[in-house]
């Protein structure tokens, strides 16, 4: 709700999306109590249902996917180029110390990106680096009701159990992770230059080239793995830096088929390459 009062001074064409995950009984009554709230802004609303039989392991990955699935859908059907989430400060620090726990590299602990493209729509992040208190303020000075999500108290999700231990950070202790954020993400991007010119050495009409991929630096063999599952599977969550190095390991190798992130890796014997290729359309 912050987020759409903040676009909507800026934006005099906006539409509206909630996600109901049918995972609570109060989840149609709450996607409802959001269309009211839209209504009385004067600003259009659609709910989009998660179909499913219910969801009983990996609960939090698995409503992400359906939810920018759903939402990335909506957007390619009614021609729509730009997607804004209200993730905030808060959210970015309890992504970033869930990188580090499962080991991730420069790509995970840069956290997440303030403007991504995920196969043909922007997803834009502009509140970043507002820490959720103000983001309150702001409704509470506009005098707008908000929902939170009874779930995220569950202690059950690592992401709530770091919530727990994060939320008595002060404000400039805040911004010092919004910093380190930063400073990784110009780390990273700094790097691009040298990402280009070994893509265009490596890759081309999705086909790897063995020799030319081998040859590069190790750091580079990551980052151009990175890109490739990226551009190749349209999608905009990084990989988890482990599993890029499980697959470098294995296209070292020079034979067989190796599956990652959506996308497939297939030998080529006679042009000792690596035809790669999306395993299923997105939704």
């Amino acid at each position: 709700m912050a987020l759409l009062l903040l676009l909507k001074q800026e934006y005099p064409k906006l539409h509206a999306l909630t996600v109901d995950h049918g995972l609570r009984r109060e989840s149609a009554g709450e996607a409802a109590q959001v269309a009211r709230w839209c209504e009385a802004l004067a600003v259009p609303h659609s709910i989009l249902r998660w179909q499913h039989d219910g969801i009983t392991s990996g609960i939090p990955e698995k409503a992400r996917d359906a939810r920018y699935a759903l939402m990335l859908e909506w957007c390619r059907a009614h021609e729509v180029k730009h997607l804004f989430t209200a993730h905030h400060l808060d959210d970015q620090i309890e992504t970033m110390l869930l990188r580090l726990l499962r080991g991730s590299g420069l790509v995970g602990l840069s956290g997440m990106l303030p403007v991504s493209e995920r196969d043909g729509v922007f997803l834009h992040r502009p509140l970043l680096s507002l820490p959720k208190s103000e983001l309150i303020a702001i409704l509470e000075k506009a005098g707008q009701a908000w929902l939170e999500d009874p779930s995220n108290h569950d202690l059950n999700f690592t992401r709530n159990a770091l919530r727990v231990h994060l939320r008595d950070l002060t404000w400039e202790q805040k911004k010092r992770f919004h910093a380190v954020a930063e400073s990784f993400r110009r780390f990273r991007f700094g790097l691009e230059a040298h990402v280009d010119a070994a893509l265009a050495e490596c890759f081309s009409s999705n086909t790897l080239n063995h020799a030319a991929f081998i040859q590069q630096p190790e750091e580079l063999k990551i980052r151009l793995l990175h890109h490739i599952c990226h551009r190749v599977s349209g999608n905009g969550e990084p990989v988890r830096s482990e599993k890029i190095a499980r697959l470098r390991a294995s296209l070292e190798t020079g034979a067989g088929k190796h599956m990652l992130h959506g996308v497939v890796f297939c030998w080529q014997p006679p042009a000792s390459s690596w035809l790669v290729t999306r395993t299923k359309s997105l939704n």
